[in-house]
């Protein structure tokens, strides 16, 4: 049996339509400007309390500088007191921060790893100013139990004895022993982890310095591939060959150091594009998963990129160092036999953590640079010019367009000893003098 619907009856259920239709539209209305208000409320809040002065302030310390044992006050791996009057700060600014970041060689099931890179980073998000460090891995160190031995060995050691979470916090308080700089923060990749957060990214522009050839890539068919000084867009696999090549490129390590921090900046420049920063959140949530540890929260990740990109020109606001040093074949007391480890010039190290890392009130300039400056000397010869070279202002340091390289030109091989011990009880270069120096205590 067929129905009709009677007119009466279709203009009432036409009348109910246009009742729903309206109230559905009057009630989301109401809905979106309780959305809107309620949301401006929540983000002004949120905005407020991911601002850089309120979140980043009153931090904890993870890795502290003792007192009387630190570049800050002149007396870390340095035979001389000359400004122990100079206090170890331990409460940073209001919107600033100091970060180590590490680069390990662990690959899948590894359950320990040696440092592969390390960079020290000094961020200021009250003028948007970033400096950089880098601390070459083959640097002799004292390690503390043991006695001299190249950086990338104490986070081995350490993580072997502590477990991975611990190990590293290990290594942040050597380094900050070693650099006179207060660590809030840590985060360590590794080269696996760092090739998915490209391709997750889909990709990076990295601006070579010079031309690379790969020597002994972990992707063995990339063997022998070159990629010519210029701009490049490379995959995570890509990237993670070019930045670990140091064999093929001028300086050696030095000459790594510079592609690596080419390749920060072009994530950092790719994470904060504008059609990415809608998902800064979900980028912030994710980005742990590439991470072997950190101690960095997804709010400190979220404050970190909201603020960044609220005025970021790398060209002008990084900046980045690197300490010369002198090559020596000496013994490691880790090994309990000699090795070629890196002497760091402590004079020029200290110049750089005192005025770049350590002072509220030394602002590098915001000035890009004329043009790159590129490591030309053989590795052995790194840290033996004389002067400041840079890009830009003599003095000061040089954008990422241009490394700084900060040579003094004095050999500090006398100059490394046992921190809180007499130097009268060590020989050259660090090493224990007949019955004095590194005795392990544990």
């Amino acid at each position: 049996m067929i129905f009709k619907r009677s007119r009466s009856h279709a203009k009432r259920q036409d009348g109910i339509k246009r009742w729903k239709w309206r109230s559905f539209f009057k009630y989301s209305a109401l809905a979106f400007a309780v959305l809107v208000g309620g949301g401006l409320g929540f983000g002004t809040y949120q905005y407020q309390q991911l601002s850089a002065a309120t979140h980043f302030s009153n931090l904890s310390v993870v890795g502290e500088p003792l007192a009387g044992n630190s570049v800050a006050n002149g007396t870390a791996n340095t035979s001389t007191n000359d400004t122990a009057s100079n206090p170890v700060p331990t409460v940073n600014l209001p919107g600033t921060f100091n970060m180590l970041l590490i680069g390990s060689d662990a690959r899948p099931g590894d359950k320990i790893s040696h440092s592969d890179t390390m960079v020290l980073v000094h961020v200021d998000l009250n003028h948007h100013v970033y400096n950089m460090i880098s601390l070459p891995r083959d640097s002799r160190t004292y390690f503390p139990g043991y006695g001299y031995t190249k950086l990338t060995t104490i986070q081995f050691m350490d993580e072997d004895k502590y477990g991975v979470n611990k190990g590293i916090e290990q290594t942040v308080k050597t380094v900050s022993e070693v650099t006179g700089v207060p660590i809030n923060f840590y985060a360590e990749t590794s080269f696996w982890g760092l090739q998915d957060m490209v391709n997750a990214l889909g990709g990076i522009n990295i601006d070579l310095p010079f031309t690379i050839k790969l020597t002994h890539p972990w992707h063995k068919q990339m063997k022998g591939d070159v990629f010519q000084k210029g701009e490049h867009f490379l995959t995570g696999a890509q990237t993670i060959e070019v930045v670990r090549e140091r064999d093929s490129v001028p300086g050696g390590d030095y000459g790594r150091q510079q592609i690596q921090e080419r390749a920060l900046i072009g994530i950092a420049k790719e994470v904060l594009k504008p059609q990415n920063i809608p998902h800064l959140p979900a980028l912030a949530k994710a980005l742990p998963k590439y991470l072997i540890s950190t101690n960095l929260s997804t709010e400190d990740l979220l404050s970190l990129g909201l603020n960044v990109k609220a005025d970021f020109h790398p060209d002008e606001q990084i900046h980045y160092f690197q300490i010369p040093s002198t090559t020596k074949y000496i013994r490691d007391d880790v090994l309990k036999a000699p090795n070629d480890e890196l002497i760091l010039n402590q004079k020029t190290l200290k110049q750089v953590i005192h005025k770049y890392f350590l002072s509220a009130n030394d602002v590098p300039p915001r000035q890009k640079s004329p043009g790159p400056n590129t490591i030309s000397s053989p590795r052995s010869e790194i840290g033996r010019a004389g002067g400041m070279t840079a890009g830009n202002t003599a003095g000061s340091p040089g954008s990422a367009g241009s490394t700084a390289n900060i040579f003094q030109g004095d050999d500090p091989g006398n100059e490394i000893v046992n921190p809180g011990s007499n130097p009268a009880d060590f020989g050259p270069l660090g090493a224990p003098a007949p019955g004095g120096g590194v005795k392990p205590s544990r």
